[in-house]
């Protein structure tokens, strides 16, 4: 009887020995896989001004717990969007995954009078929408319109907020070149434009005339609801800063497009092939700048509440990845290569579209399928086939 009870205990702790041997294997494991990809995955560091969190943190997670992470809890794909559509963060791209989704769904999208653009200075009002066969609610908005949460959701309901940021120096000199501001502050005889305006910025931003001058300064926020003349007044933009940490569903980054598209793509529990894209909007070079050291400091002062907002919802992203778990590199890996699978199938390397001399766009190679014809759209070719489609005048 003594000699069962030892054997017993042996085998006892031997299982124990064993357990506690490969849960050290597989965390050793996830930790170096984890470790490789974060290096891989950072964009460059110098435009960032926050340290993403280590996505070590929660890496182990339970596999029922990966399953549920994988398409939320209500294990449907959601068809009703309002994307709060900010300038220059990628937000085109963006916009023709979701028109791409939607048409190819004939849902129907909220769009305005005559344009791709129903504003980009005044907050939505239902008003702007046009109506077509006593229609009043859509599944989706995609082109620019300033926020407004009361009057969307009349025309919206039930939707997912969903909006786009970008580290505002970046942002901010990309703004720079594509609306020429050189032009509108009369320093376009400046070898460093941008590094003129810091000199004197109130006097240049306020010049009569300064065009598209909303989105010289603060220009993300004011896209997501605060007028210029609130900029100044702290207590204003906490209230809108508040309201829309509790009313935005998600915000991508874009900075990690691709990571923010992988978390995208859970919540909305939709397919990989539902967010490849062909990028769209690329600056020209000639309209491009190099900023030295101390101008990227002045821009950051000069946009303080877009450095705010841009930070906190950085911050998000990588805890949303930590959330994620040890799953998230393996789908973002599997999403590249089908990226770049679908790129090299599409796109014609030899060309480039400069129609708009500010853009160096892509073109999709001359016997390239449907569906890479679908990706290769763009905001203003998805309204008018939207618009045709809904039987609104072009």
């Amino acid at each position: 009887m003594r000699s069962l009870v030892q054997l017993l205990c042996y085998i006892l702790l031997l299982t124990f020995c064993l357990v506690c041997f490969y849960e050290f294997i597989l965390r050793r494991s996830s930790f170096h896989v984890l470790s490789e990809n974060k290096i891989l995955n950072r964009a460059d560091p110098r435009i960032d001004d926050f340290v993403s969190p280590d996505p070590r943190i929660d890496a182990f997670v339970s596999q029922s717990h990966q399953i549920g992470l994988q398409c939320g809890t209500e294990n449907r794909a959601k068809d009703r969007i309002v994307f709060i559509k900010t300038h220059k963060t990628a937000s085109t791209t963006l916009a023709s995954i979701f028109e791409r989704y939607g048409y190819s769904r004939n849902l129907t999208f909220g769009v305005g009078v005559g344009t791709h653009v129903i504003s980009s200075y005044k907050l939505f009002k239902r008003h702007m929408i046009h109506q077509s066969n006593s229609r009043h609610q859509y599944h989706f908005l995609t082109n620019h319109v300033r926020y407004n949460r009361k009057e969307m959701e009349a025309v919206f309901p039930n939707a997912t907020y969903v909006t786009i940021l970008r580290n505002p120096v970046s942002q901010f000199e990309s703004a720079f070149g594509y609306f020429n501001f050189a032009n509108s502050a009369h320093i376009t005889n400046s070898e460093d434009p941008i590094g003129t305006f810091f000199t004197d910025p109130d006097k240049f931003y306020n010049t009569t005339g300064f065009f598209f001058k909303n989105q010289a300064k603060n220009g993300q926020i004011f896209d997501l609801g605060l007028d210029t003349s609130l900029q100044n007044d702290r207590s204003a933009f906490n209230d809108v800063f508040k309201s829309l940490k509790q009313e935005l569903d998600f915000v991508l980054i874009s900075e990690y497009f691709n990571h923010s598209l992988v978390l995208m793509k859970q919540k909305l529990c939709w397919q990989t092939d539902d967010i490849l894209y062909i990028s769209k909007g690329i600056r020209n070079s000639h309209i491009r700048y190099q900023l030295k050291l101390e101008t990227k400091e002045r821009i950051k002062a000069w946009n303080a509440l877009d450095m705010q907002l841009y930070n906190y919802y950085n911050e998000t992203l990588w805890r949303k990845i930590s959330e994620y778990g040890s799953m998230f590199w393996d789908d973002l890996k599997e999403f590249e290569n089908r990226l770049e699978e679908i790129q090299s199938e599409c796109i014609d390397t030899s060309k480039r579209d400069v129609s708009d001399y500010r853009e160096d766009n892509i073109v999709v190679k001359d016997d390239a399928g449907e569906f890479c014809k679908a990706l290769a759209l763009n905001d203003v070719e998805y309204s008018r086939l939207i618009r045709k489609r809904q039987g609104l005048d072009n």
